[in-house]
């Protein structure tokens, strides 16, 4: 490209990728060829340049500054290495309209210059355009996609919205855009513009987070049939599309795709210096809020959870670092959210209601402090009163409520008299209303009863205060001791139970309350109690589990599966697959079965942990009936009847393994107190397969055969798995050769694999080294002349 077509300012592309503004055009003194021009780049990634816009001469040490910028970011580039970002139009002309774009950039008759520079409009006259516009098709395109076309800017102001106002998809991925305002000026010439990509931009300008900030003048034009938002790898943060849609920028936005952008927090408040924001509430609630602040910087407020966004219904926030599930827990007030798409996280663990929850009801529940318990004043004489623990119990239950609802309208600013006649325990209570000795302090309403009623209720009041201030993240425990909750991670979730007990969603709905699908493909979940809670989603009904710890530790992906779904009642997908009401029969079955013979051999404290394992256990029962009760009658009946046919059952047992296939089914008459081992050793002697190499599947005999059902526990009689009369057991058989075949294929082409990619790998350094050296020779060469 010739020199005379950069200017300062420019957005450029090198060969390799790497993007930089021009900050120079012109010689360089240290240059062989003293009247070449060079181009002075400023690139984006530190350590692409060589210095810093300065340049020495060995001979003489003088410095020469040509521009200013961070050490390891200048460079000065040959024209012919750097490609300039171009405008919207003519990437669009280039893309759609190649003739008109050639014969307008060659020059048509009577044309002046460039039609225009990164955008800049400049004055030209060209006859026969007419005619070139008579041949476009581009104002009737609907999808347009011009990624990877070095746009760099909107273009002529007006041209996108006189040429082409019907686009409604819009790809611009992976271009040169830098800037919000430059989105807003592309976006607010589309007014039916539907989805909007901008993947692999760095969106470094031009949206403030700051509320006290305006928004560039562009982004003042509502995106108003915006339905999708692309934006992975833009650097973007959550808390600036907050922003959008605070603005109203965004008013029907249903899909938003977050990806890759290193997010560590959806917090919308994020980078929002507390200094700067300014609250138009009561003296209360900005209290309120101050003090939670102050007692835990990692405790939640009303205002940490995401609001607004009335439509949107998507939201993909994958391949990011939230390490742990409360930052997905913001969005839990989205009234729409319909799908969360949160894999390739370091997520651990998923919860509903967090442990600490239960402290609300009963502090002696909490986490336990590792500092000595203190007194917290006349609560200390509860000790003396182990009568009245019943009533404090009540007193105590009710401020532990009133607190909640005071934290959940923190945002209306409305006063909570009610809640203060709550709140108040009477004089039986004595210390119990510790923990909610802040009712009490609240101003008193503009419509009260006057200064002498304010003035009684203050003395009231300060008779009811503790001897020592109570922290907001305190305990006070029944018998007035107040336990210090100094742990940071204990007072944060403790915290985080506090504001999200009953906090709700929107219009004072659950949380999630329309969440139906939740990807977690991926993460670092090892626990079922995290399976456990997605029972608690009001609206679930599909997941992705796969490539989690959990699945991988279940080995058996079928088996995995059929543990899921019986854990949890609201699947109708799980891993992209259908669940059927006969799969999932089948899975609650068996898993019933399982943990009923878990518990067999269970008493006290031990059978109660078991059963605290499996949450859905009583309600399985009281759908499928209590297989322990069924095995005690059968073997009741047995014991009274004494006949064979009272515990036996007559099945078929077919193989399905290549080599004994064509064997003929056989009927047997099994005792149903047989044990997974004792029938894989008749099934040696029917079909002559080892027992290690057995694998053994039962199915009802029905016009859908059902869902086989994997007999995978030596020590479990087949009663427990379903068998019964006319079912079915199947046998398949483990090739060990073909195993092992099959590992030492998987192993050669793994190792093939690597030597490609090693080749691959050298045939580009050797590529990039010949670059390189092209280069040196294109510069000695320059320098000689």
């Amino acid at each position: 490209m010739a020199a005379n077509r950069f200017e300062v300012g420019d957005v450029v592309v090198d060969e390799e990728g790497y993007r930089g503004s021009v900050r120079y055009v012109g010689p360089v003194a240290t240059a062989k060829k003293k009247d070449a021009t060079w181009i002075g780049v400023e690139w984006a990634d530190a350590g692409r340049g060589k210095h810093d816009g300065s340049v020495k001469e060995k001979t003489t040490g003088e410095e020469t500054r040509y521009f200013s910028c961070p050490q390891g970011q200048g460079s000065f580039v040959k024209p012919q290495f750097l490609r300039v970002g171009v405008a919207f139009e003519d990437a669009l002309m280039a893309r759609y309209e190649p003739e008109a774009a050639v014969r307008v950039g060659e020059g048509v008759e009577g044309e002046a210059g460039p039609r225009r520079r990164n955008g800049e409009a400049v004055e030209i006259e060209a006859v026969g355009m007419d005619q070139i516009r008579g041949k476009q098709q581009i104002h009737k395109l609907r999808e347009v996609s011009l990624s990877s076309c070095v746009v760099v800017s909107a273009g002529q102001p007006g041209w996108i919205s006189e040429h082409c106002p019907h686009i409604k998809e819009l790809d611009l991925a992976d271009n040169l855009i830098d800037s919000w305002k430059t989105v807003g000026l592309i976006a607010s010439q589309l007014p039916g513009l539907e989805h909007l990509s901008l993947a692999r931009n760095r969106l470094a300008t031009g949206l403030p987070i700051n509320p006290i900030e305006p928004l560039p003048a562009p982004l003042k034009i509502p995106f108003a049939a915006l339905r999708v938002l692309v934006l992975n790898r833009t650097g973007t943060t959550f808390s600036q599309v907050q922003r959008l849609d605070e603005e109203g920028v965004i008013p029907a936005l249903e899909e938003l795709v977050l990806g890759d952008n290193d997010l560590d927090t959806l917090d919308p408040l994020a980078n929002v210096k507390s200094d700067t924001v300014s609250h138009q509430r009561g003296s209360y609630a900005e209290w309120a809020k101050e003090q939670i602040k102050l007692a835990d910087r990692s405790g939640f407020t009303p205002e940490s959870f995401a609001k607004g966004f009335a439509s949107l219904r998507k939201i993909d926030i994958s391949r990011n670092k939230l390490a742990t599930w409360s930052e997905v827990w913001r969005l839990s007030r989205l009234p729409a959210l319909r799908h969360i798409n949160v894999s390739d996280n370091p997520i651990d663990e998923i919860f509903f209601d967090l442990p600490a929850m239960a402290a609300l009801a009963d502090p002696a529940d909490a986490p336990q402090p590792s500092g000595p318990a203190v007194e917290a004043g006349d609560g200390a004489s509860a000790r003396r009163n182990p009568g009245k623990e019943n009533e404090m119990q009540q007193s105590r239950l009710k401020a532990a409520e009133a607190f909640r609802r005071k934290l959940d309208g923190l945002e209306t600013n409305q006063t909570e008299d009610a809640d203060q006649e709550q709140s108040c325990c009477g004089a039986d209570a004595e210390g119990d209303c510790a923990a909610d000795t802040n009712e009490t302090d609240s101003p008193s309403s503009p419509n009260d009863g006057g200064e002498a009623e304010h003035k009684a209720d203050e003395d009231a009041d300060t008779k009811k205060k503790p001897s020592r201030f109570v922290n907001e993240l305190d305990i006070v425990m029944s018998n007035g001791m107040v336990i210090p909750m100094q742990e940071k991670r204990e007072r944060a979730r403790y915290t985080e139970a506090r504001l999200f007990k009953g906090s709700g969603t929107q219009g004072g709905s659950q949380p999630f309350r329309s969440l139906e699908t939740l990807l977690l493909c991926r993460t670092r979940i090892t626990s079922w109690t995290s399976v456990d809670a997605l029972n608690k989603f009001p609206a679930i009904k599909e997941a992705r589990l796969q490539g989690s710890p959990l699945i991988a530790a279940a080995g058996n992906a079928g088996a995995a599966r059929q543990t899921v779904i019986a854990r949890v009642k609201g699947f109708v997908r799980l891993n992209g697959s259908e669940v059927s009401p006969r799969e999932r029969s089948d899975a609650e079955r068996l898993y019933l079965k399982r943990v009923a013979a878990a518990l067999t051999s269970l008493s006290g404290p031990e059978r109660d942990a078991k059963l605290a394992e499996h949450p859905r256990y009583d309600e399985l029962v009281a759908e499928h009936g209590d297989p322990t009760e069924a095995a005690r009658r059968a073997k009741a009946a047995q014991e009274a009847d004494g006949s064979l046919a009272s515990n036996s059952a007559k099945v078929t047992i077919s193989s399905f393994d290549p080599r004994t296939c064509t064997a003929p089914p056989v009927t047997k008459r099994l005792l149903l107190s047989m044990s997974v081992k004792e029938l894989k050793l008749l099934c040696q002697r029917l079909f002559k397969v080892d027992v290690d190499l057995q694998k053994l599947f039962y199915r009802e005999k029905s016009k859908d055969f059902g869902h086989p059902v994997a007999l995978d526990e030596d020590g479990m009689a087949i009663v427990d798995f379903g068998v019964k009369a006319g079912g079915e057991i199947i046998m398949e058989a483990r090739d060990p050769e073909k195993e092992k075949a099959d590992a030492d294929k998987r192993a050669a082409q793994e190792s093939q694999r690597m030597k490609d990619q090693e080749t691959r790998a050298a045939r580009e350094a050797a590529i990039k080294r010949e670059e390189i050296e092209r280069q040196k020779q294109s510069l000695l060469s320059s320098s000689t002349d």
